[in-house]
């Protein structure tokens, strides 16, 4: 029998496991030039990807500094796995990516490297996993790689040796399985000596010291290297490295990840070369995957099991460590151990060759950090750690860093991997932190943070994956409004966005409180109703202190501006005006409304979610004007929302009298209790409101000024939920999905806002005049979706994003963004299709959860602006 006491006694390795396929020929040391396009630092199999793919694409001199040997760190001692499957839409690439090009390597390099394909399955035992498999599949759907929803007599098929008691179902994926990492890093390595690239181990980088071009001198043994670009791939050392040569503190931390090696089992063996399909058994937490002639078990502890080394993360990463352990906790793999014998029944008899339990690196919401560093004053640093799944990512990651690198722009939207990143619930950094000591992205971005966040990763890493999920761990962090006890009181149901505590709606029962996950209405449904009446019957007040803000000053601000934005920068006195970055290609980097100060200031925002993003392309333009300067005033600002057709009465009552109109679309200063406060004509919910710009310290006060003036009009608290059906019944795009880096502003319908034939050139201006010439790829459209009936087993639901859209059989386009219109009383979605599908009434299908609901395209949004209902009424 497979006892705990065997477990316990197993043996750890102290060397290479020798648990995969053929082991190549280690990369030779090469000495490096004097100079060099790109640094890469670190000899794991994402940095040897990326000194391949630079060589390959181009690159003069790349060279890849080691300080011990190729793999050292987490790669050697990786469980291998490599999958098409991913749940995020974008990362989806990358696995697609990294498995085409594990196929080809060998013969394009000489090196094997140990891959198996015998695809992958992943089980669902309750009704719950079935839901998210086809809630899965109906977002793969637009996607290349193959996906099967399949049937237990399926999943016996292709694995005779599975124990079959309690599956519903699985998730197929043809053509995963697992790879050497040792040996296809060795490929890698070779690929891009053959390229050009210098691979130099046992020769780790000393220092960095920026010149005044921002370009590079590494410090080595051997020499200084001059480079263009440094590229940091250290894993678990990139936190401390940073730290010491930039000061730049990184959220990064290291975890203890443990798997187990059968012995040869006879009915694996007597199989032959018909491999078993690699085995995820969600509900347990671990996966299973054939290893020679035994089986390896790699289990996700639970967040209250697992390790995280909290001794590394103060105390730095021993300087000895490099292809080493840790001892095994055997302890923590018995259920898990236990729920894979349940689930293959042969591991019963089977001895235990060995325990890995080694270092991998996780940032605390479990995705890697890719890009390059926030930071106007450190330009042309790349990072590319915290790779949780490296060796899937790998390939795909060297192929994006690569184009990137050289080509100025990301070849594909990835911002939730993007260091700049500041997403939903799944947040990194924030801000700049100034002056002596370490330069953190966010003071709220805390050590304690980031483990308490990646502990929390960690063990949720096979929990169901909800569009939503609200987790708790590390909340709230010290980035909170001074509203935040307040709407605490009022019922407030809090997201965490960019270390914000973000109302998402106001609780006023018990059955309201909580965020309740589902593919389908949930919880919150009913007090977003509540709050969308409220604003468009009386008036609502939201507080939007995530909002991020900057300040654009200096003689040359101006030019400066117009070379960045899209439309036309306005005047003093002019309209508020929303403009969009663009890249070099004509896609979509941002969002911002731009309001002019003085002739020589102005006042930017954006969302929460974008603020280093966007902060980082306007610093890395502004080099260009010497007399511009940028300073962030996100974490000095805070900002309320105030919407509906009583909210000019309400404004008017806290406001002094001599200040009675409040234009659209304009700026307006006033005092709220004495407090300097900036009126912003305007609102995303498309009713009549304004933003007033407040210092955050007299938030409070603000508050309640204007809580106290909207009583008299019914004035209510209102959410972020309620703001975006609004916004949706309006038709207004948000940036990160109905309009990206992989769309361009033609096609996401924003012509309103462009000016393409500007006298001030902007950047991208030439691309989307050719494309205006030639015509889009595919047209943003609104979908009234008709889910008005459930299809058998399903609850009420609406549209998430990124659901296939399908005409004719075929998968033709994709939602960006959906939800109920409690306006129009209406399910609805924008949605990218064929120019010829963008039809008005055209009939075409969303899949939702499994099943195709019918949608008839519109050209229109489903309600208009209250501006543009007042004016057709005046017409009338």
């Amino acid at each position: 029998m497979w006892r705990v006491s065997n477990v316990r006694r197993a043996a750890v390795p102290r060397m290479i496991p020798r648990h995969l396929s053929s082991v190549g020929t280690p990369a030779s040391t090469q000495n490096a030039p004097d100079s060099s396009d790109v640094v890469v630092i670190g000899g794991g199999v994402v940095g040897t990807s990326i000194a391949y793919h630079l060589a390959k694409y181009g690159a003069k001199n790349v060279v890849l500094l080691e300080k011990t040997e190729l793999t050292a760190g987490s790669t050697w001692h990786a469980a291998g796995l490599v999958t098409y499957f991913n749940p995020g839409i974008n990362l989806k690439k990358f696995h697609n990516y990294s498995l085409n090009l594990y196929k080809t390597l060998e013969a394009e390099t000489g090196q094997n490297v140990g891959l198996h394909t015998p695809g992958s399955i992943r089980i669902c035992t309750t009704s719950a996993r079935m839901d998210e498999a086809k809630f899965q599949q109906s977002r793969q759907n637009w996607h290349e790689a193959f996906q099967a929803l399949i049937s237990p007599d399926e999943i016996a098929a292709k694995h005779p040796l599975l124990n079959m008691d309690g599956i519903l179902g699985g998730i197929y994926s043809k053509g995963d399985g697992y790879i050497d990492p040792y040996s296809v890093t060795m490929a890698l390595a070779q690929g891009a000596k053959l390229h050009g690239a210098h691979i130099c181990q046992h020769l780790p980088a000393l220092d960095l010291s920026e010149q005044s071009d921002g370009s590079w001198h590494v410090s080595t043994a051997k020499g200084t290297i001059h480079a263009n670009t440094i590229v940091n791939c250290t894993g678990f050392w990139g936190r401390e490295l940073l730290q010491g040569w930039l000061n730049v503190d990184l959220p990064l931390v290291t975890i203890e990840h443990q798997y187990v090696i059968t012995n040869s089992i006879a009915q694996v063996a007597a199989r032959g070369n018909d491999q078993l399909p690699v085995i995820r058994d969600l509900e347990a937490s671990y996966y299973l995957r054939q290893e020679r002639t035994g089986m390896l078990v790699g289990p996700y502890e639970a967040g209250t099991d697992m390790k995280v080394r909290t001794d590394w993360q103060s105390n730095g990463v021993p300087s000895e460590f490099g292809k080493e352990l840790f001892a095994p906790d055997v302890d923590r793999l018995l259920p898990h151990l236990e729920a894979a014998m349940h689930r293959m029944p042969v591991l019963e008899e089977a001895g235990i060759q060995n325990v890995t339990c080694g270092p991998i690196c996780y940032a605390p919401d479990a995705l890697p950090l890719v890009g390059y560093l926030p930071h106007r004053r450190l330009r042309n640093v790349f990072i590319a750690t915290g790779m949780s799944y490296g060796i899937a990512h790998g390939g795909g990651c060297g192929d994006y860093v690569a184009k990137w690198i050289l080509h100025g722009e990301p070849p594909y939207d990835l911002t939730e991997i993007d260091p700049a990143r500041s997403l939903s619930c799944h947040v990194l950094y924030v801000g700049y932190v100034h002056g002596r000591g370490w330069l953190r992205y966010g003071a709220w971005a805390t050590p304690a943070f980031t483990a308490a966040k990646a502990r929390e990763s960690y063990g949720d890493n096979n929990l169901i994956s909800h569009p939503i999920l609200d987790k708790q761990a590390g909340r709230p962090t010290s980035r909170v409004s001074r509203l935040y006890e307040t709407l605490a009181q009022h019922g407030a149901q809090f997201g965490l966005h960019s270390g914000w505590e973000v109302p998402h709606w106001f609780a006023t029962s018990d059955a309201e409180i909580g965020h309740e996950p589902s593919y389908f209405r949930s919880n919150s449904f009913g007090p977003t109703k509540r709050e969308c009446d409220a604003v468009m019957e009386r008036v609502g007040l939201t507080d939007l202190s995530s909002f991020a803000t900057f300040q654009v000053h200096g003689p040359s601000a101006r030019a400066f501006l117009e070379l960045m934005c899209a439309n036309s920068v306005p005047k003093v006195g002019a309209s508020i005006r929303i403009c969009h970055l663009c890249t070099p290609l004509g896609k979509v980097l941002g969002e911002l409304t731009v309001t002019a100060l003085t002739d020589e200031s102005f006042y930017v925002v954006t969302g929460a979610g974008t603020e280093l993003h966007d902060l980082r392309w306007l610093d890395t333009h502004a080099d260009a004007f010497r007399d511009v300067e940028i300073v962030n005033t996100s974490d000095t600002t805070g900002v309320l929302g105030l919407a509906g057709p009583r909210a000019a009465a309400v404004l008017a009552a806290a406001t002094p009298p001599e200040h009675l109109t409040f234009p659209y679309m304009k700026l307006q200063h006033t005092t709220i209790q004495g407090i300097d406060v900036r009126v912003l004509g305007l609102s995303f919910t498309g009713e009549a409101g304004y933003e007033l710009h407040v210092p955050l310290q007299h938030i409070r006060v603000v508050y309640d000024a204007v809580w106290h003036a909207g009583q008299a009009h019914g004035i209510q608290n209102v959410g972020s939920f309620a703001v975006h059906s609004m916004r949706l019944e309006k038709g207004f795009r948000v940036w990160g999905s109905d309009m990206n880096k992989d769309t361009t502003p033609l096609e996401a319908g924003l012509h309103r806002f462009l000016k393409l034939d500007k006298a001030t050139p902007f950047v991208g201006q030439r691309a989307l005049q050719q494309e205006s010439q030639r015509g889009s790829l595919k047209t943003l459209v609104h979908l009234h979706v008709h889910t008005d009936i459930p299809a058998p087993g399903h609850e009420p639901l609406d549209a998430w994003g990124n659901e296939a859209v399908w005409y004719n059989g075929s998968v033709v386009g994709y939602t960006t963004s959906g939800g109920y219109g409690h306006t129009v009383h209406k399910s609805i979605a924008l949605a990218y299709v064929p120019p010829k599908l963008a039809v008005e009434g055209h009939q075409v299908d969303v899949e939702l959860v499994g099943h195709k609901y019918k949608a008839t395209v519109h050209l229109e949004p489903f309600m208009e602006t209250q501006l543009m209902r007042k004016l057709k009424q005046a017409e009338t």
